[in-house]
């Protein structure tokens, strides 16, 4: 009826020829049942069946004699009511015996039905926004019904969940779509027109609402009625002042099809009132056609170039349509999976499922379609690729007439020269265009690519105009196919661009923007073709000329005076500035591919053009300075820069001359490093004079120094290697540090404020910031150093370099100030890298205090303790008597206070440590007091007793040196010797205290190590010479993997930043297996020594267990770093792994040499070489981190080259001017 009116009779039989067997079906089925209510519900929906298939057949034939939109709103509606009744008689049926399903169904039905409802205009709607939140439940929607159909078939107890969410989504869609229908897609609607309408369509949706006896209908029908009469009446008002008889005779058929309406609309109320058959029905129809007629009106009133921004009434009927048939299949789609649940094993339920599925897929793609076409820009879009498939015909027809012979020659005016000119100037508008429509594709807008498909569209004409008359203007075949090829190509280059470009912003994907980025360089490339077939010529040469002419006159005016009054800096900021614009147009113009061909000309007027303002500022410069010397040279240096300006117009003039002319080419890249380095000469002239910059530049040079110093300090401290050369005790080290805290923070004040005054005050107030940082570095470096605890010593220099990083960053922005002091950005910048400032510098004085407080409080501990020694020591030699005691008590006692002194011995430098350490020492000492006073009693040879209460006496002496010792180590850090003595002093003491006990009653058998069953000093041996070998083999395949080491060669060859970062981690590994063969050593000598003399210490479990851990920490630390280092090299791995594992290795050889050192004399071989191989593992952790840092920046530098060679297909010419624009940026920064 709608598309094919012949074939309406074949399908209303067809349609006819169903009914019968659908009533034999239902008689069958109510005579087979025993429910009388559900035969009863049965034959009230057949008949309803009947009743709208006639109704559908009745508005069919309507439609197909008279398709407007009245009989197609009446045939939709008669179509859905047949729907809706097929929908009831499967329910009534009982097809899924389902309950949630049938609600689902009903839901669905409902949520359809409110599509019929009318729906006010929406103001602050964007119907971009609407549509694409559509497009994301109209997703959903397919994702849930894969999920019901998989419920049907595999989880059936999952089906009314799963049915009830594809209602809940189909209502998304229904309200989604109802939110895109009501948007505002064009310009507001004039207020006039927009209450008129507002006022009619609620008084229609009130009408449509009431029941027949409600006493509100003839109000609702008197407002109908005055709203349409006002809107007739704006509508002929507006038709009068129209100078488009077409469309005044459009606006006035359309006020009177509202009036009709409201007429059709009145009568159905009435006969609602009087309660006539399909008076309900025939109500909703005529309210749809009000709805309709009224949209097109307003449609219509808008101005031209206003209507047509927003989807026309078919696009959005087609939206309605499709959202229905989705929403009928969606229905189907439930009723046949309830089927299948009910009878899993019937082929035909299965088939069925399959073939509504199928259904369902095929009707969400076409919402989406329908969707797309409402999208803002698909019309233009349309029209522009008609365009271009019009031109593509025409110049087919153009390219058949010049085969055989027949092409007629267009009349034209121009030459061969002018036509060429024609065709380059089509060419640019189609080069902006195109990139415009890339532009608005990436930002993915299909409005903003309805914009540029139309600049697009606009310019097919004058190609194919253009291409003719070229054509006409040549006699030769080969030449005129040449140029009607190109044309062609352009044309469909163009298509399948623009095709791409609205696929990508109407669906955006990573590979949609790929392929529009392919199809713009496809389309630029097959431009240049013809650019350059065609630029060459006279055009060309007149704009390269003019060029040239104004590169001499504006270097004529360096012998004229300066104009404007300008400080110093402000002048060579204006040529700094001039210098990037100069070298960046020079770039364009030497990239002479044939992609950019059809430019030449506009880069060397860009060229050209640099050279006044650059001129006018260097004279300023050389004005400003007071220096004779400064003067000429800065106009000698510019005099020579605008001599290598001119050179290179000149050579790129002989390069368009002969495109294909190696020396033409070579010339033109040797003017460009010319030119580069006459513009660095003039740059570093600039800068002699500039001498509060250098002094900025020599004060972040400064502190990136102090930074880098403070780098390398953290990495010994995470060795446990952090030194300090000087002589210094903990409280003058934290008195330094604060005060080199507060003399920065003051310091950076200053800068601030010297923003405000002279370059050179500036550059001095920076270089004062630089020396407070240094100062600042090593007084944390003194104070970490003392501290001795790894923890502190690492906040400490961490928190110094987030001072010292954000000092450099404030200097940086003081340096923007003064060069755009203009700019609001960068005084917020200053003002926010002076707080950061203060931020850091407090944060470090608050852990200095910290670290200084847990010290003082470790050194109260210690002094308590020692105190409370020596109250136990005068305690003992009192009248007062402990509890009984015998030799076996002594023995253990002392075992504790073997394995608590060595504990106390190893706490120096760690606060926490200390303080539990020197409680357990005084409970230890109390202990090994008590019970060698009280079991010395067991003995009646007062020898025997003097001597076991003179070695307890001994011991508790010796125990309160050793805590003086470490008080004196914390507040200096320069006790560590006193330390071991006075530890040794406690170990000789228990040895005697054994020899004594032994000869107590009960004490001839007791031995002070306890048997473990295993001899751990022996494992531990064996533990650390099976880590060297375990190192060895990484530092070995290290060595396998690094690239072979280059011959000795007199060309140029950049290091190979791989193999540094292979070096740095072989050096760190030979470092660790040099670091675990000493500590074998050493322990090798300590297993022989214990064996001929055997020590108080010989089975020291926790220390042994502890040296094995250690060696096996530095084992797997470096076999990671084997594995990060291969990784990283290979581009898999990140900067900040390698890095971690590095440090992992210092840190794993630290807590080695702790433990090996912890047995070793202090001034023996073993304790020297320890020391001095941790410091070789921290040094070489440290080139490893500079090797990475290198690799990654080198890998950086490798991308932005091949992005170079990749963009022109020149790769040694495009690689050599990026090296010489990569040395200016150096100088501009």
């Amino acid at each position: 009826a709608k598309t094919n009116p012949k074939n309406l009779s074949s399908a209303a039989k067809i349609t006819a020829s169903t009914i019968p067997s659908l009533v034999e079906a239902a008689n069958n089925v109510a005579a087979a049942s025993d429910n009388e209510a559900v035969a009863d519900k049965l034959g009230q929906d057949i008949r309803a069946v009947i009743s709208q298939t006639a109704s559908v057949l009745e508005f069919a034939k309507a439609t197909a004699a008279n398709p407007d939109a009245t009989n197609e709103a009446n045939l939709l509606a008669a179509s859905r009511a047949v729907a809706d009744a097929l929908n009831n008689i499967l329910r009534s049926l009982g097809a899924g015996s389902n309950k949630e399903c049938d609600q689902a169904i009903e839901a669905i039905m409902a949520a359809t039905n409110a599509l019929d409802s009318p729906q006010e205009k929406e103001a602050g709607k964007n119907i971009t926004d609407c549509l694409q939140e559509l497009i994301a439940r109209v997703k959903s929607l397919a994702g849930s019904t894969s999920m019901l159909v998989h419920a049907a078939r595999g989880t059936p107890d999952e089906l009314g969940r799963a049915s009830s969410t594809v209602a809940e989504q189909v209502e998304g869609v229904v309200e989604a779509t109802k939110t895109s229908l009501s948007a505002e897609s064009g310009p507001p609607v004039p207020q006039e027109l927009a209450d008129l309408r507002n006022t009619l369509l609620s008084s229609e949706k009130a009408l449509i609402g009431s029941s027949g006896d409600s006493p509100d209908l003839l109000n609702h029908a008197r407002s109908l009625a005055a709203a349409t009469a006002g809107l007739v009446n704006v509508a002929k008002r507006d038709a009068a002042a129209m100078v488009n008889p077409q469309k005044q005779k459009t606006v006035l058929m359309n006020a009177q099809a509202i009036s009709q309406a409201t007429s059709m609309l009145a009568k159905a109320a009435r006969s609602l009132r009087d309660k006539e058959p399909d008076a309900n029905r025939n109500l909703m129809v005529a309210g749809r056609n009000l709805e309709n007629c009224t949209q097109e009106l307003i449609h219509n009133l808008l101005p031209e170039t206003e209507a047509e921004t927003g989807p026309n009434p078919e696009a959005m009927k087609k939206l309605s349509d499709a959202v229905r048939n989705v929403s009928t299949v969606c229905s189907q789609l439930i009723t046949a999976a309830a089927d299948l649940s009910n009878k899993p094993k019937d082929n035909s339920a299965q088939s069925q499922l399959s073939a509504v599925a199928k259904a369902v897929s095929d009707a969400i793609a076409q919402l989406l379609r329908a969707v797309s076409v409402m999208q803002p820009g698909f019309a233009e879009v349309e029209e522009a690729l008609e365009a271009i498939q019009s031109a593509m015909g025409e110049l087919d027809a153009a390219s058949i007439s010049v085969a055989v012979g027949s092409f007629e020659n267009v009349a034209t005016h121009l030459n061969h020269q002018q036509c060429q000119e024609a065709l380059v100037a089509v060419a640019k508008a189609l080069v902006a265009g195109g990139s415009e429509l890339v532009t608005s594709s990436r930002l993915e807008s299909a409005e903003a690519v309805g914009r540029a498909a139309k600049i697009v569209g606009a310019q097919m004409s004058g190609l194919v105009d253009s291409t003719k008359s070229a054509v006409s203007t040549v006699s030769d075949q080969d030449a005129q196919n040449s140029l009607l090829t190109l044309s062609k190509n352009i044309a469909d280059a163009l298509y399948q661009l623009l095709t791409a470009a609205r696929a990508t912003a109407t669906n955006p994907s990573k590979e949609g923007h790929k392929d529009t980025a392919d199809r713009w360089k496809n389309t630029r490339e097959v431009i240049g073709d013809m650019a350059a077939s065609l630029k060459t010529g006279v055009m060309l040469m007149k704009e390269i000329d003019d060029a040239l002419a104004a590169a001499k006159m504006a270097t004529q005016e360096l012998g004229t005076p300066a104009l404007r009054d300008q400080s110093y800096q402000e002048a060579k900021g204006d040529v700094t500035d001039a210098t990037k614009t100069l070298a960046a147009s020079a770039q364009r113009l030497v990239s002479n591919d044939r992609n950019q061909a059809m430019q030449m000309g506009t880069s060397a007027k860009a060229v050209a053009d640099c050279l006044p303002k650059m001129i006018a500022a260097a004279k300023n410069a050389a004005a400003s300075s007071e220096d004779a010397q400064l003067r000429t040279n800065i106009l000698a240096s510019m005099t020579a820069m605008a001599k290598a300006t001119e050179n290179i117009l000149q050579s790129t003039k002989d390069v368009a001359l002969d495109q294909k002319s190696k020396l033409a080419q070579q010339k033109q890249s040797d003017n460009f490093k010319a030119l580069t380095q006459a513009l660095a000469s003039l740059l570093a002239v600039l800068k002699q004079g500039a001498v509060g910059e250098m002094m900025c530049d020599d004060a972040l040079a400064e502190i990136a120094a102090a930074i880098a110093d403070l780098d390398t300090a953290s990495l010994f401290a995470a060795a446990g290697q952090l030194e300090y050369a000087g002589a210094i005790n903990a409280a003058d080290a934290q008195r330094e540090l604060t005060t080199a805290a507060k003399s920065t923070a003051a310091s950076t004040s200053q800068l601030v404020q010297a923003t405000k005054a002279s370059q050179e005050q500036f550059g001095g107030s920076a270089k004062g910031v630089a020396t407070r940082i240094s100062k600042l570095a090593d007084a944390a470096k003194a104070s970490g150093a003392i501290m001795g605890d790894m923890k502190t010593q690492q906040s400490i220099i961490n928190a110094t370099k987030a001072a010292a990083i954000s000092a450099q960053q404030l200097v940086l922005a003081g340096k923007d100030v003064q060069r755009y002091h203009q700019e609001p950005s960068t005084q917020k910048n200053l003002m926010a890298g002076a707080a950061a400032v203060a931020e850091a510098i407090q944060g470090l004085i608050t852990i200095a205090t910290a670290a200084e407080a847990d010290a003082a409080k470790g050194i109260q501990e210690l002094i308590a303790a020692k105190q409370a020694v020596q109250d136990l020591l005068k305690q003992f030699d009192s009248q007062s008597q402990p509890p009984p005691a015998v030799a076996e008590d002594i023995v253990k006692a002392a075992r504790t206070m073997a394995a608590v002194s060595a504990g106390l011995a190893a706490s120096a430098g760690n606060q926490e440590a200390i303080a539990t350490s020197s409680e357990s020492a005084v409970t230890a000492c109390r202990g090994l007091l008590d019970k060698t006073k009280s079991a010395s009693l067991t003995t009646e040879d007062v020898q025997v007793q003097n001597a076991v209460m003179g070695s307890a006496r001994f011991i508790a002496t010796a125990l309160s040196s050793l805590l003086e010792a470490i008080k004196d180590q914390t507040q200096t850090g320069l006790a560590q010797q006193d330390i071991s003595t006075s530890s040794t002093a406690v170990a000789d003491g228990i040895s005697e205290l054994m020899t004594s006990v032994k000869q107590l009653p009960g004490g001839a058998g007791l031995r002070l190590e306890e048997d473990t069953g295993k001899d751990l000093e022996e494992l531990a041996s064996q533990e650390l010479n099976q880590v060297a070998r375990a190192i060895e083999a990484a530092a070995n395949a290290l060595m396998s993997a690094r690239p072979p080491r280059k011959e000795a060669s007199l060309e140029f060859d950049t290091p190979d930043p791989s193999s540094a970062i292979y070096d740095a981690a072989i050096a760190i590994a030979n470092a660790a297996k040099a670091l675990v063969v000493a500590s074998a050593a050493a322990q090798a000598a300590r297993v022989d020594n214990q064996r001929t003399n055997p020590s108080v210490y010989k089975k020291d479990p926790m220390w042994a267990n502890g040296l094995i851990s250690a060696a096996r920490q530095v084992a797997g630390a470096t076999q990671q770093l084997v594995t990060s280092a291969n990784n990283a090299v290979a581009g898999k791995g990140q900067e900040e792994e390698l890095i971690a594992i590095a440090r992992a290795v210092a840190a794993a050889t630290a807590q080695l040499v702790a433990a090996s050192r912890a047995k070793a004399e202090p001034d023996s071989k073993a304790h020297n070489t320890l020391s001095q191989i941790a410091k070789t593992v921290a040094a070489a952790t440290a080139e490893l981190v500079k090797a990475v840092q290198a690799f990654y920046l080198a890998m950086e530098e490798q991308e932005v080259a091949d992005i170079a060679v990749n963009y022109t297909g020149e790769a040694v010419k495009q690689l050599e001017q990026q090296i010489m624009i990569a040395k200016l940026e150096k100088i501009w920064n």
